[in-house]
């Protein structure tokens, strides 16, 4: 970031890194106020993905940057989700369908980022589940003990559940969206305390999906923006806001 104007070669050795942040030229990091709100946009001379890394990452890490895969499904891919839902544990297990997986994610990226490299319009839809996710990330305060992927794959089954809420879709496809094994989340979520609310500075709405796997973003009413409208605090303000976050295990 500090040197943006030399060329530079991504390697990146996660899954999360290589189906999302080393494709699009993002350089941002976090600061006190927000998720990735200090950067720029530099594009990679090269990206190199060797998956057969993949192989020395712990459980979570992995299962993490599955979540980043099945995004693309659920946001204009129908067909790549199903494919998920019926090969997930292909993909977890490595091989031919880990490999195809990754291209897939990489394609859709790079071409989403061919056509509004700047984010001024259809890039912004990379950020379904983002908008919850990087709450969740805040109120952990950016720490080990939520990681991103967690954080993205929890926030887009909020994104589907309000959006089944606001009749943009029927609820058993925000169901479907919600299964461990088709988004990445893990089955033991659950509520956690927080003793503070962590807001996104943006006046942008969630990006939510829609019909037939296409994501739009909300156009939110003064009311929605209440978190206890939104279901992402249930507890009464004066106790203070219960998120929900990854209940992470003991390491």
């Amino acid at each position: 970031m500090v040197r943006r104007g030399l060329d530079y070669v991504q390697v990146p050795t996660t899954l999360l890194a290589q189906v999302d942040s080393s494709v699009g030229g993002k350089t941002a990091i976090d600061s006190s106020h927000g998720k990735n709100l200090v950067g720029a946009f530099h594009q990679p001379a090269l990206v190199i993905a060797d998956t057969a890394l993949l192989d020395t990452l712990p459980a979570r890490e992995f299962r993490a940057g599955y979540a980043e895969v099945a995004k693309y499904g659920l946001l204009g891919d129908a067909a790549f989700f199903a494919w998920l839902e019926a090969n997930w544990q292909e993909v977890f297990a490595g091989g031919p369908a880990r490999e195809h997986a990754i291209a897939v994610s990489c394609r859709m990226k790079a071409a989403i980022v061919g056509r509004d490299e700047r984010e001024t319009g259809e890039r912004a839809l990379l950020n379904l589940g983002h908008t919850f996710g990087h709450a969740f990330e805040a109120a952990a305060g950016f720490s080990g003990r939520l990681l991103h992927g967690e954080a993205i794959a929890l926030g887009m089954v909020l994104a589907f559940a309000f959006s089944a809420q606001r009749g943009l879709l029927p609820q058993g496809e925000a169901e479907r969206a919600a299964s461990p094994p088709c988004s990445g989340r893990p089955a033991d979520a659950c509520f956690l305390g927080s003793g503070r609310h962590a807001r996104r500075r943006s006046s942008d709405g969630p990006h939510c999906p829609g019909q037939e796997g296409q994501a739009r973003q909300a156009d939110l009413h003064p009311g929605a923006r209440d978190r206890r409208k939104l279901h992402c605090a249930r507890r009464r303000r004066r106790r203070g806001p219960r998120l929900l976050v990854e209940k992470l295990a003991e390491r």
